[in-house]
């Protein structure tokens, strides 16, 4: 789901009196296999109590970088995994297109 959609689904939600917990599970239920795995790897590298001060995680990672350590491991994976999978396909196109001449 784009940050376009996700954001206007937020808004029809709210302006219908959706709690936040019926958006959470739409836009989840929106996402595609991979991505919501991918996302709850995320999600649960936190405890399951934990606060963003300021009910920000952009403001709590720069206050408290050693809360985030585990889900900055977790992106660094996806992110690799991300870039061996690209390299994997440039790889084998490029046997593709030898082939084919």
């Amino acid at each position: 789901m784009r940050k376009e959609n996700a954001k206007s689904v937020c808004e029809e939600m709210q302006e219908k009196g959706s709690t936040d917990k019926e958006i959470k599970e739409a836009i989840l239920g929106a996402l595609d296999d991979e991505s919501r795995a991918q996302l709850n790897t995320f999600i649960f590298s936190y405890p399951e109590d934990y606060t963003f001060k300021k009910d920000s995680i952009y403001y709590d990672a720069m206050v408290s970088p050693e809360n985030h350590m585990n889900a900055f491991f977790q992106l660094a994976k996806m992110h690799e995994a991300k870039e061996e999978m690209n390299r994997l396909f440039a790889s084998l196109y490029v046997l593709l297109l030898l082939h084919a001449t």
